[in-house]
């Protein structure tokens, strides 16, 4: 009995460390599940159809310090770079500071559950409740964004150091708006803040500072350019935002697996908006208009023009077959050809005309390299 009581004072004295080492923990389960795993699921994901084709092509336009590199070695030195620039030791100072921040957080935030649970306990500093209840709300956010990014593989640095300054602006932030809610539910709202995004939060935060200070509000954005691709939503639109693609030219001519990387979309995904956007740049928003002739992007168009102009062995490549007769190869040019017409007709463009914008978006450097990944 006495060595029961012995341990739950020592458990009473020591509450708040506990406390805030589990509650640290629980924030860590996702990172270390993600670098366990994830990470590796992620970079498959990314390169693992990536042929050595593609991979050399990849070094001949995105990275110019990567010299005389050749076929033959092209996947060991690819594996190597991007270990080199996209691995897991990029994640070390902002996990580390994430750490840092979030148990300083949770520890003063323990030690202050501990002071409400034994009031005649010393306690180093106890928070008042608004900034508690901010605190709890912002590690409720935090826990909860980790926990979905790791199950979408959807983490990277810049998450990290996003959560640590989510962490740091809890309390002020709650301060500030706290300031125009009654003193009874302000607790409250500090708290419930935390189910907001951080883009949410900043986003509150200038329209309250404008109205205040009688700046004026500025304008609401309008659509992104990039919305007018099919498959990017708004949200979408304001993650390539986030990575300093704002228009449908940035997009065409990006590095994929870097937009993918730090997007966290999926490599597919990040190529087939390339795609469209290689295209929509010659054709703007007639590309609506060739959907219905199966050209949605540059790579389409791309078999456009190889089943116009390119070999049989190339026709039979893209084709995924090898024994396709020379009279059925006859018949897929005959029809690319009839494409060709009705696509201009549809544009009320000249056949030559259209023809001539084909060629150029076939040949494009960048829709070669999205050819040879798809392939």
């Amino acid at each position: 009995m006495d060595s029961l009581l012995t341990i739950a004072a020592f458990l009473q004295k020591h509450f708040s460390w506990f406390l805030a080492i589990l509650l640290t923990s629980v924030l860590l389960v996702p990172v270390f599940e993600f670098f366990i795993s994830g990470w590796e699921r992620k970079r498959v994901q990314t390169i693992g159809n990536l042929s050595d084709n593609a991979k050399l092509l990849y070094f001949e336009q995105f990275v110019l310090e990567e010299r005389n590199v050749t076929l033959q070695d092209a996947n060991a030195r690819f594996a190597n770079y991007f270990i080199k620039t996209f691995g897991r030791k990029r994640f070390i100072i902002p996990v580390v500071m994430f750490v840092i921040t979030s148990f300083v957080v949770v520890l003063f935030s323990s030690i202050t559950i501990h002071h409400y649970l034994y009031p005649g306990t010393d306690v180093i500093v106890a928070l008042p409740s608004l900034a508690l209840a901010a605190n709890s709300g912002a590690y409720m956010y935090v826990l909860a964004d980790l926990i979905s990014r790791n199950r979408r593989l959807d983490l990277t640095p810049a998450d990290f150091s996003w959560a640590s300054f989510r962490f740091i602006i809890a309390v002020p932030f709650a301060y500030a708006l706290s300031a125009m809610f009654n003193e009874s539910i302000a607790t409250t709202v500090a708290f419930l803040v935390g189910a907001f995004p951080t883009h949410t939060l900043r986003r509150i935060a200038q329209r309250l500072a404008s109205r205040n200070l009688n700046i004026g509000e500025s304008e609401e954005k309008g659509v992104s350019e990039l919305e007018r691709l099919q498959g990017i939503t708004t949200t979408n639109a304001e993650v390539f935002a986030d990575e300093g693609v704002t228009t449908i030219l940035q997009l065409a001519y990006s590095d994929p697996i870097d937009i993918s990387i730090r997007t966290s979309f999926a490599f597919s995904y990040v190529v087939d908006c390339m795609s469209q956007a290689l295209a929509w740049i010659y054709l703007e928003d007639d590309m609506k208009k060739l959907r219905r002739f199966s050209l949605r992007g540059a790579q389409e168009i791309n078999f456009l023009h190889i089943e116009l102009n390119g070999s049989e062995e190339e026709i039979r490549s893209i084709k995924y077959n090898e024994d396709i007769a020379k009279d059925r190869i006859k018949k897929i040019r005959s029809t690319a050809a009839d494409t060709l017409r009705s696509a201009a007709l549809e544009l009320n463009m000249d056949v030559e005309a259209f023809n001539r914008v084909v060629d150029e978006i076939a040949i494009d450097p960048y829709t070669r390299f999205l050819y040879n990944t798809w392939g």
